[in-house]
Protein backbone atom coordinates (compact mmCIF):
# COMPACT_ATOMS: atom_id res chain seq x y z
CA UNK A 1 0.00 0.00 0.00
CA UNK A 2 1.34 3.49 -0.82
CA UNK A 3 2.46 5.74 2.01
CA UNK A 4 0.12 8.57 3.07
CA UNK A 5 2.07 11.33 1.23
CA UNK A 6 1.40 9.43 -2.01
CA UNK A 7 -2.39 9.50 -1.63
CA UNK A 8 -2.63 12.69 -3.68
CA UNK A 9 -6.14 12.22 -5.11
CA UNK A 10 -7.89 10.44 -2.29
CA UNK A 11 -10.57 11.09 0.29
CA UNK A 12 -9.80 10.05 3.84
CA UNK A 13 -13.07 8.71 5.25
CA UNK A 14 -14.11 7.19 8.58
CA UNK A 15 -16.60 4.40 9.25
CA UNK A 16 -18.10 3.02 12.48
CA UNK A 17 -19.62 -0.46 12.53
CA UNK A 18 -20.60 -3.21 15.01
CA UNK A 19 -17.69 -5.59 15.56
CA UNK A 20 -19.74 -8.48 14.21
CA UNK A 21 -19.46 -6.82 10.78
CA UNK A 22 -15.87 -5.67 11.09
CA UNK A 23 -14.18 -9.00 10.25
CA UNK A 24 -16.17 -9.28 7.02
CA UNK A 25 -15.31 -5.67 6.09
CA UNK A 26 -11.62 -6.22 6.81
CA UNK A 27 -11.68 -9.27 4.55
CA UNK A 28 -14.12 -8.24 1.78
CA UNK A 29 -14.18 -4.46 1.97
CA UNK A 30 -17.33 -2.37 2.19
CA UNK A 31 -20.23 -3.97 0.32
CA UNK A 32 -23.63 -2.20 0.50
CA UNK A 33 -26.15 -4.65 1.97
CA UNK A 34 -29.80 -4.66 2.95
CA UNK A 35 -32.99 -3.20 1.53
CA UNK A 36 -32.55 0.07 -0.35
CA UNK A 37 -34.45 3.10 0.84
CA UNK A 38 -37.15 4.68 -1.32
CA UNK A 39 -35.57 6.32 -4.33
CA UNK A 40 -32.02 5.15 -3.58
CA UNK A 41 -30.21 3.15 -6.28
CA UNK A 42 -28.84 0.79 -3.62
CA UNK A 43 -28.25 0.51 0.09
CA UNK A 44 -25.45 3.03 0.75
CA UNK A 45 -22.48 2.84 3.11
CA UNK A 46 -22.17 5.81 5.46
CA UNK A 47 -18.84 7.52 6.05
CA UNK A 48 -17.68 10.55 7.98
CA UNK A 49 -15.39 12.86 6.06
CA UNK A 50 -14.04 14.39 9.27
CA UNK A 51 -12.51 12.76 12.30
CA UNK A 52 -14.48 15.32 14.32
CA UNK A 53 -17.90 13.92 13.41
CA UNK A 54 -16.58 10.35 13.52
CA UNK A 55 -15.59 10.81 17.16
CA UNK A 56 -19.01 12.32 17.83
CA UNK A 57 -20.62 9.15 16.43
CA UNK A 58 -18.51 7.05 18.78
CA UNK A 59 -19.47 9.22 21.77
CA UNK A 60 -23.17 8.88 20.91
CA UNK A 61 -23.02 5.09 20.61
CA UNK A 62 -24.10 3.45 23.88
CA UNK A 63 -22.48 0.09 23.07
CA UNK A 64 -19.26 1.53 21.69
CA UNK A 65 -17.21 -1.29 23.27
CA UNK A 66 -18.80 -3.58 20.69
CA UNK A 67 -17.88 -1.36 17.72
CA UNK A 68 -14.84 -0.98 15.49
CA UNK A 69 -13.70 2.02 13.49
CA UNK A 70 -12.08 2.15 10.06
CA UNK A 71 -10.04 4.78 8.25
CA UNK A 72 -9.92 4.41 4.48
CA UNK A 73 -8.11 6.21 1.68
CA UNK A 74 -10.61 6.21 -1.18
CA UNK A 75 -9.29 7.03 -4.68
CA UNK A 76 -11.46 9.76 -6.16
CA UNK A 77 -11.09 8.15 -9.59
CA UNK A 78 -12.83 5.02 -8.28
CA UNK A 79 -16.07 6.87 -7.51
CA UNK A 80 -18.55 6.21 -10.28
CA UNK A 81 -20.64 9.34 -9.68
CA UNK A 82 -18.05 11.70 -8.18
CA UNK A 83 -19.03 15.33 -8.73
CA UNK A 84 -16.52 17.07 -6.50
CA UNK A 85 -18.64 16.96 -3.36
CA UNK A 86 -17.82 15.01 -0.20
CA UNK A 87 -20.05 16.25 2.62
CA UNK A 88 -19.10 15.45 6.17
CA UNK A 89 -21.68 12.68 6.29
CA UNK A 90 -21.38 11.13 2.86
CA UNK A 91 -23.02 8.14 1.21
CA UNK A 92 -21.16 5.72 -1.03
CA UNK A 93 -23.39 3.55 -3.23
CA UNK A 94 -20.68 1.22 -4.48
CA UNK A 95 -18.38 -1.44 -3.07
CA UNK A 96 -15.00 -0.36 -1.66
CA UNK A 97 -12.21 -2.97 -1.66
CA UNK A 98 -10.38 -3.91 1.53
CA UNK A 99 -7.14 -2.62 -0.04
CA UNK A 100 -8.43 0.92 0.57
CA UNK A 101 -8.53 0.35 4.36
CA UNK A 102 -5.68 2.13 6.17
CA UNK A 103 -6.58 1.19 9.73
CA UNK A 104 -9.05 -0.76 11.87
CA UNK A 105 -9.30 -0.13 15.61
CA UNK A 106 -11.63 -0.63 18.64
CA UNK A 107 -14.03 2.31 18.77
CA UNK A 108 -13.97 2.58 22.56
CA UNK A 109 -10.28 3.51 22.37
CA UNK A 110 -11.08 6.48 20.13
CA UNK A 111 -13.69 8.40 22.13
CA UNK A 112 -11.80 11.67 21.85
CA UNK A 113 -9.07 13.37 19.84
CA UNK A 114 -6.23 11.99 21.96
CA UNK A 115 -7.58 8.45 21.87
CA UNK A 116 -8.09 8.49 18.11
CA UNK A 117 -4.58 9.80 17.52
CA UNK A 118 -3.14 7.12 19.83
CA UNK A 119 -4.84 4.24 18.00
CA UNK A 120 -3.73 5.64 14.63
CA UNK A 121 -0.16 5.97 15.87
CA UNK A 122 -0.30 2.37 17.07
CA UNK A 123 -1.51 1.15 13.69
CA UNK A 124 0.24 3.51 11.27
CA UNK A 125 3.27 4.76 13.18
CA UNK A 126 4.16 7.55 15.57
CA UNK A 127 4.73 9.92 12.65
CA UNK A 128 1.21 9.56 11.21
CA UNK A 129 0.36 13.26 11.51
CA UNK A 130 3.73 14.18 10.01
CA UNK A 131 2.94 12.05 6.97
CA UNK A 132 -0.50 13.62 6.61
CA UNK A 133 1.19 17.02 6.88
CA UNK A 134 3.72 16.11 4.18
CA UNK A 135 0.83 15.39 1.84
CA UNK A 136 -0.76 18.74 2.73
CA UNK A 137 2.46 20.56 1.83
CA UNK A 138 3.01 18.96 -1.56
CA UNK A 139 3.22 21.90 -3.95
CA UNK A 140 2.86 19.63 -6.99
CA UNK A 141 -0.75 18.91 -5.97
CA UNK A 142 -3.57 21.46 -6.27
CA UNK A 143 -4.79 22.66 -2.88
CA UNK A 144 -8.35 21.27 -3.29
CA UNK A 145 -6.83 17.78 -3.51
CA UNK A 146 -4.98 18.39 -0.24
CA UNK A 147 -7.91 19.51 1.88
CA UNK A 148 -8.97 16.02 2.93
CA UNK A 149 -5.62 15.27 4.62
CA UNK A 150 -5.52 18.86 5.92
CA UNK A 151 -8.85 18.24 7.65
CA UNK A 152 -7.36 15.24 9.42
CA UNK A 153 -4.29 17.19 10.59
CA UNK A 154 -6.50 20.04 11.77
CA UNK A 155 -8.44 17.70 14.07
CA UNK A 156 -5.73 15.26 15.13
CA UNK A 157 -2.95 17.78 15.81
CA UNK A 158 -4.16 21.36 15.85
CA UNK A 159 -0.82 22.75 16.94
CA UNK A 160 0.88 21.09 13.96
CA UNK A 161 -1.83 22.43 11.67
CA UNK A 162 -1.24 25.99 12.90
CA UNK A 163 2.52 25.63 12.89
CA UNK A 164 2.53 24.59 9.22
CA UNK A 165 0.23 27.56 8.39
CA UNK A 166 -2.26 25.42 6.50
CA UNK A 167 -5.02 28.03 6.80
CA UNK A 168 -2.76 30.40 4.87
CA UNK A 169 -2.70 27.86 2.02
CA UNK A 170 -6.50 27.83 2.02
CA UNK A 171 -6.57 31.63 1.90
CA UNK A 172 -4.02 31.70 -0.93
CA UNK A 173 -6.18 29.31 -2.94
CA UNK A 174 -9.41 31.26 -2.37
CA UNK A 175 -8.36 34.92 -2.52
CA UNK A 176 -7.23 36.91 -5.53
CA UNK A 177 -4.45 39.54 -5.60
CA UNK A 178 -3.15 38.38 -2.24
CA UNK A 179 0.44 37.27 -1.63
CA UNK A 180 1.46 34.28 0.46
CA UNK A 181 2.88 36.65 3.09
CA UNK A 182 -0.45 38.52 3.27
CA UNK A 183 -2.32 35.21 3.56
CA UNK A 184 -0.13 34.15 6.47
CA UNK A 185 -0.83 37.46 8.19
CA UNK A 186 -4.58 37.07 7.57
CA UNK A 187 -4.61 33.54 8.98
CA UNK A 188 -2.81 34.71 12.13
CA UNK A 189 -5.27 37.59 12.43
CA UNK A 190 -8.26 35.23 12.12
CA UNK A 191 -6.93 33.01 14.88
CA UNK A 192 -6.24 35.96 17.19
CA UNK A 193 -9.38 38.10 16.92
CA UNK A 194 -12.06 35.57 17.93
CA UNK A 195 -11.50 31.88 18.65
CA UNK A 196 -15.17 30.99 18.15
CA UNK A 197 -15.22 32.71 14.77
CA UNK A 198 -12.04 30.93 13.73
CA UNK A 199 -13.44 27.61 14.95
CA UNK A 200 -16.64 28.12 12.96
CA UNK A 201 -14.58 28.96 9.89
CA UNK A 202 -12.39 25.86 10.13
CA UNK A 203 -15.33 23.58 10.75
CA UNK A 204 -17.36 25.01 7.88
CA UNK A 205 -14.41 25.02 5.49
CA UNK A 206 -13.20 21.50 6.18
CA UNK A 207 -16.17 19.59 7.61
CA UNK A 208 -19.63 20.96 7.06
CA UNK A 209 -20.00 21.48 3.35
CA UNK A 210 -19.48 19.30 0.32
CA UNK A 211 -16.42 21.08 -1.05
CA UNK A 212 -14.02 23.85 -0.12
CA UNK A 213 -15.31 27.38 -0.67
CA UNK A 214 -13.34 29.96 1.23
CA UNK A 215 -15.84 32.82 0.87
CA UNK A 216 -18.74 30.69 2.03
CA UNK A 217 -16.92 29.53 5.15
CA UNK A 218 -15.79 33.06 6.02
CA UNK A 219 -19.18 34.67 5.50
CA UNK A 220 -21.22 32.00 7.29
CA UNK A 221 -18.77 31.92 10.21
CA UNK A 222 -18.99 35.71 10.47
CA UNK A 223 -22.79 35.58 10.32
CA UNK A 224 -22.84 33.20 13.27
CA UNK A 225 -20.96 35.77 15.32
CA UNK A 226 -22.29 39.08 13.95
CA UNK A 227 -25.72 38.17 12.56
CA UNK A 228 -26.88 37.86 8.97
CA UNK A 229 -27.87 41.53 8.66
CA UNK A 230 -24.44 42.89 9.49
CA UNK A 231 -22.62 40.49 7.19
CA UNK A 232 -25.05 41.13 4.35
CA UNK A 233 -24.47 44.88 4.70
CA UNK A 234 -20.71 44.40 4.57
CA UNK A 235 -20.94 42.24 1.45
CA UNK A 236 -23.62 44.09 -0.49
CA UNK A 237 -22.35 47.61 0.11
CA UNK A 238 -18.58 48.15 -0.05
CA UNK A 239 -19.07 51.59 1.55
CA UNK A 240 -20.42 50.05 4.77
CA UNK A 241 -18.35 51.09 7.77
CA UNK A 242 -17.31 47.94 9.68
CA UNK A 243 -16.81 49.95 12.85
CA UNK A 244 -14.54 48.62 15.57
CA UNK A 245 -15.61 44.97 15.52
CA UNK A 246 -12.59 42.89 14.53
CA UNK A 247 -14.57 40.26 12.59
CA UNK A 248 -16.46 42.93 10.65
CA UNK A 249 -13.19 44.66 9.79
CA UNK A 250 -11.71 41.36 8.61
CA UNK A 251 -14.69 40.73 6.29
CA UNK A 252 -14.43 44.32 4.98
CA UNK A 253 -10.74 43.80 4.22
CA UNK A 254 -11.24 40.42 2.52
CA UNK A 255 -14.43 41.01 0.51
CA UNK A 256 -12.62 42.77 -2.33
CA UNK A 257 -10.28 39.79 -2.71
CA UNK A 258 -13.04 37.21 -3.14
CA UNK A 259 -13.74 36.29 -6.77
CA UNK A 260 -17.10 37.63 -7.97
CA UNK A 261 -18.50 34.16 -8.47
CA UNK A 262 -17.46 33.17 -4.94
CA UNK A 263 -19.25 36.20 -3.50
CA UNK A 264 -22.44 35.26 -5.35
CA UNK A 265 -22.22 31.69 -4.13
CA UNK A 266 -21.55 32.88 -0.58
CA UNK A 267 -24.57 35.20 -0.48
CA UNK A 268 -26.83 32.48 -1.85
CA UNK A 269 -25.49 30.42 1.03
CA UNK A 270 -26.21 33.25 3.48
CA UNK A 271 -29.75 33.48 2.15
CA UNK A 272 -30.59 29.81 2.73
CA UNK A 273 -28.48 29.13 5.84
CA UNK A 274 -30.53 28.39 8.92
CA UNK A 275 -29.38 31.32 11.01
CA UNK A 276 -32.71 32.75 12.06
CA UNK A 277 -35.67 34.14 10.07
CA UNK A 278 -35.58 37.67 8.66
CA UNK A 279 -38.11 38.19 5.84
CA UNK A 280 -36.89 41.71 5.03
CA UNK A 281 -33.28 40.54 4.68
CA UNK A 282 -34.39 37.50 2.67
CA UNK A 283 -36.18 39.77 0.21
CA UNK A 284 -33.15 42.02 -0.08
CA UNK A 285 -30.83 39.09 -0.71
CA UNK A 286 -33.26 37.58 -3.22
CA UNK A 287 -33.29 40.79 -5.24
CA UNK A 288 -29.50 40.98 -5.27
CA UNK A 289 -29.01 37.29 -6.11
CA UNK A 290 -31.55 37.26 -8.96
CA UNK A 291 -29.81 40.27 -10.50
CA UNK A 292 -26.41 38.53 -10.66
CA UNK A 293 -25.49 37.17 -14.12
CA UNK A 294 -23.50 34.32 -12.60
CA UNK A 295 -26.26 33.18 -10.20
CA UNK A 296 -27.39 30.54 -12.70
CA UNK A 297 -23.92 28.98 -12.45
CA UNK A 298 -24.68 28.11 -8.83
CA UNK A 299 -28.37 27.22 -9.08
CA UNK A 300 -27.73 23.59 -9.93
CA UNK A 301 -25.69 23.00 -6.76
CA UNK A 302 -28.52 24.17 -4.49
CA UNK A 303 -31.19 22.28 -6.43
CA UNK A 304 -29.19 19.07 -6.23
CA UNK A 305 -27.88 19.50 -2.69
CA UNK A 306 -30.79 21.15 -0.90
CA UNK A 307 -32.21 17.90 0.38
CA UNK A 308 -28.98 16.02 0.97
CA UNK A 309 -28.57 14.53 4.46
CA UNK A 310 -25.52 16.40 5.71
CA UNK A 311 -24.83 18.97 8.41
CA UNK A 312 -25.67 22.13 6.47
CA UNK A 313 -29.18 20.79 5.75
CA UNK A 314 -30.35 23.65 3.58
CA UNK A 315 -33.81 22.17 3.06
CA UNK A 316 -36.51 23.19 0.63
CA UNK A 317 -35.60 26.89 0.74
CA UNK A 318 -32.33 26.17 -1.08
CA UNK A 319 -34.01 24.06 -3.75
CA UNK A 320 -36.68 26.66 -4.38
CA UNK A 321 -34.18 29.53 -4.55
CA UNK A 322 -32.10 27.61 -7.08
CA UNK A 323 -35.22 26.98 -9.14
CA UNK A 324 -36.27 30.64 -8.97
CA UNK A 325 -32.82 31.61 -10.23
CA UNK A 326 -33.35 29.33 -13.22
CA UNK A 327 -36.87 30.65 -13.74
CA UNK A 328 -35.51 34.20 -13.88
CA UNK A 329 -33.25 33.47 -16.83
CA UNK A 330 -34.26 33.36 -20.47
CA UNK A 331 -32.01 30.36 -21.07
CA UNK A 332 -33.52 26.96 -21.81
CA UNK A 333 -32.96 25.14 -18.51
CA UNK A 334 -35.27 22.20 -19.23
CA UNK A 335 -32.54 19.89 -20.65
CA UNK A 336 -30.44 20.33 -17.49
CA UNK A 337 -33.37 19.66 -15.15
CA UNK A 338 -34.53 16.75 -17.26
CA UNK A 339 -31.07 15.20 -17.00
CA UNK A 340 -31.17 15.65 -13.23
CA UNK A 341 -34.37 13.59 -13.04
CA UNK A 342 -32.33 10.62 -14.29
CA UNK A 343 -29.83 10.84 -11.41
CA UNK A 344 -29.43 7.70 -9.28
CA UNK A 345 -29.49 9.94 -6.20
CA UNK A 346 -33.04 10.41 -4.91
CA UNK A 347 -32.62 13.91 -3.50
CA UNK A 348 -31.37 15.17 -6.86
CA UNK A 349 -34.47 13.70 -8.51
CA UNK A 350 -36.58 15.41 -5.87
CA UNK A 351 -34.91 18.78 -6.37
CA UNK A 352 -35.32 18.53 -10.14
CA UNK A 353 -39.01 17.68 -9.74
CA UNK A 354 -39.60 20.73 -7.55
CA UNK A 355 -37.69 22.93 -9.99
CA UNK A 356 -39.66 21.76 -13.01
CA UNK A 357 -42.77 23.06 -11.27
CA UNK A 358 -41.23 26.41 -10.31
CA UNK A 359 -39.92 26.97 -13.84
CA UNK A 360 -43.43 26.02 -15.09
CA UNK A 361 -42.17 24.13 -18.12
CA UNK A 362 -45.06 22.26 -19.74
CA UNK A 363 -42.58 19.82 -21.31
CA UNK A 364 -42.16 18.29 -17.85
CA UNK A 365 -45.77 17.09 -17.58
CA UNK A 366 -45.17 13.54 -18.97
CA UNK A 367 -42.29 13.00 -16.56
CA UNK A 368 -44.27 14.36 -13.61
CA UNK A 369 -47.16 12.04 -14.47
CA UNK A 370 -44.80 9.06 -14.22
CA UNK A 371 -43.72 10.32 -10.79
CA UNK A 372 -47.29 9.90 -9.58
CA UNK A 373 -46.84 6.14 -10.05
CA UNK A 374 -43.69 6.00 -7.89
CA UNK A 375 -43.59 4.03 -4.65
CA UNK A 376 -41.71 6.98 -3.13
CA UNK A 377 -44.25 9.20 -1.37
CA UNK A 378 -42.05 12.30 -1.26
CA UNK A 379 -41.58 12.19 -5.02
CA UNK A 380 -45.33 11.91 -5.56
CA UNK A 381 -45.90 14.90 -3.27
CA UNK A 382 -43.46 17.09 -5.18
CA UNK A 383 -44.90 15.94 -8.49
CA UNK A 384 -48.38 17.02 -7.38
CA UNK A 385 -47.09 20.45 -6.37
CA UNK A 386 -45.16 20.82 -9.62
CA UNK A 387 -48.13 19.83 -11.77
CA UNK A 388 -50.27 22.37 -9.92
CA UNK A 389 -47.74 25.11 -10.57
CA UNK A 390 -47.60 24.33 -14.29
CA UNK A 391 -51.41 24.50 -14.33
CA UNK A 392 -52.14 23.33 -17.87
CA UNK A 393 -55.18 21.21 -18.69
CA UNK A 394 -53.00 18.12 -18.86
CA UNK A 395 -51.18 18.80 -15.60
CA UNK A 396 -54.35 19.57 -13.65
CA UNK A 397 -55.97 16.44 -15.04
CA UNK A 398 -53.10 14.46 -13.51
CA UNK A 399 -53.57 16.25 -10.17
CA UNK A 400 -57.28 15.34 -10.21
CA UNK A 401 -56.35 11.70 -10.72
CA UNK A 402 -54.02 11.91 -7.74
CA UNK A 403 -56.75 13.53 -5.64
CA UNK A 404 -59.08 10.68 -6.45
CA UNK A 405 -56.84 7.64 -6.62
CA UNK A 406 -53.49 8.08 -4.83
CA UNK A 407 -53.05 5.31 -2.26
CA UNK A 408 -51.93 7.80 0.44
CA UNK A 409 -54.52 9.98 2.16
CA UNK A 410 -51.98 12.78 2.71
CA UNK A 411 -51.28 13.06 -1.03
CA UNK A 412 -54.97 12.90 -1.94
CA UNK A 413 -55.52 15.79 0.47
CA UNK A 414 -52.53 17.70 -0.95
CA UNK A 415 -53.81 17.25 -4.50
CA UNK A 416 -57.23 18.58 -3.45
CA UNK A 417 -55.60 21.64 -1.86
CA UNK A 418 -53.54 22.26 -5.00
CA UNK A 419 -56.67 22.15 -7.13
CA UNK A 420 -58.47 24.54 -4.77
CA UNK A 421 -55.58 27.02 -4.97
CA UNK A 422 -55.44 26.84 -8.75
CA UNK A 423 -59.20 27.30 -9.10
CA UNK A 424 -59.35 30.09 -6.52
CA UNK A 425 -59.84 33.55 -8.09
CA UNK A 426 -56.82 35.83 -8.02
CA UNK A 427 -56.94 38.51 -5.32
Amino acid sequence: MPDIPDFTNHLFLWHLTPRRNADRIADQGFVPKGERRDGDPARPVWFSHSAFSFVQHIQQEKNRADYDGFLIALPIASLADWDGHAPDECLIFQSIPSDDILSRFPADLAQNREGLLAVLQGALGEDVTSRFTTLCLRNDVAWPNRTSPAAQVMYLDRSRYDREKLTALALADGLINTSSVECEALSERMAAIDLRFYGHFLRDYYFTYGERHLGRALIIAAARRLGRDTVADLCLNPATDPGHNHIARLIADIRGHLPTTDMTRSLIELRVARLGPNPELDKRLDEWILAQPDATDHARYFIERGGMPFHARYGQAAVELGARILASTEANTYPMLSKMTESPRPNIQLGATTSLGITRDHRAVPYLETCLESRWKRLREEAVRALGRIATKESLRAVRRAAAHDKTKKIRKLATQVLDEVDAPAE
